[in-house]
């Protein structure tokens, strides 16, 4: 693992609105300003391919530190804005979720992949334990050799800043093929020690694009 600094990465997650799902640039003005604040790196939109979650979404945005993006939303005028164009984006009844977390490695690969996998993990306890951070170490090691993976890495991982009983897991993957083959067959022994340790495991699967690249 690199022993530069890593940044902070943001995983906002929620239900599209009908208009959204009609009219995906609705959330444009939101990612706009994210990408006009001090501190944000690059922000990436992410679609859900899992069965039944299609009308899911994500934002990840990465940012030099927690305190860039609280600077973001300390910023009255600005933020208001924010929120407002924001709820035109999501369905109201299901919400969203926000989690920070300080990335174990340079995650831009993950992003890069045709299909990233977002893995939340809530672990039984507070999380914190230094030998629990080494298991989600070693499960993300353990992919760079690993066939299925090692072509999107390095894999990422870390603890919410909000709840410290939440670890994220992040992969990129050629496949969601590849991904089920990689767990089942070249890091089950890793992946066994973590479901030790785990109270609930939520997975979901989507593609990825970086706004503000290309066409957008």
């Amino acid at each position: 693992m690199s022993e530069a600094k890593h940044p902070t990465i943001e995983l906002l997650s929620f239900k599209a609105s009908e208009a959204m799902l009609n009219d995906e640039s609705l959330i444009n003005p939101v990612l706009d300003a994210v990408r006009k604040a001090q501190g944000s790196q690059h922000i990436y939109v992410g679609k859900c391919v899992d069965d039944g979650e299609t009308d899911t979404r994500f934002v990840f945005v990465t940012w030099d530190s927690r305190a860039d993006h609280k600077r973001l939303e300390e910023d009255a005028p600005v933020y208001e804005q924010l929120l407002k164009d924001f709820t035109k984006c999501a369905d109201g009844a299901a919400g969203f979720n926000v989690f920070h977390i300080v990335s174990s490695d340079d995650p831009t690969m993950v992003f890069k992949a045709p299909v990233t996998e977002i893995a939340q993990v809530q672990v039984k306890g507070d999380g914190s334990s230094p030998v629990l951070k080494q298991l989600f170490l070693n499960w993300a090691e353990a992919t760079r050799n690993a066939p299925s993976a090692k072509e999107y890495q390095p894999f990422v991982c870390g603890q919410s800043l909000e709840k410290t009983d939440i670890h994220y897991m992040i992969g990129g993957w050629a496949t969601k093929d590849h991904h089920y083959h990689c767990i089942d067959k070249e890091v089950n022994y890793e992946i066994g020690l973590l479901a030790d340790q785990t109270e609930k495991l939520t997975v979901r699967h989507c593609t990825v694009t970086e706004y503000g690249v290309g066409s957008q």
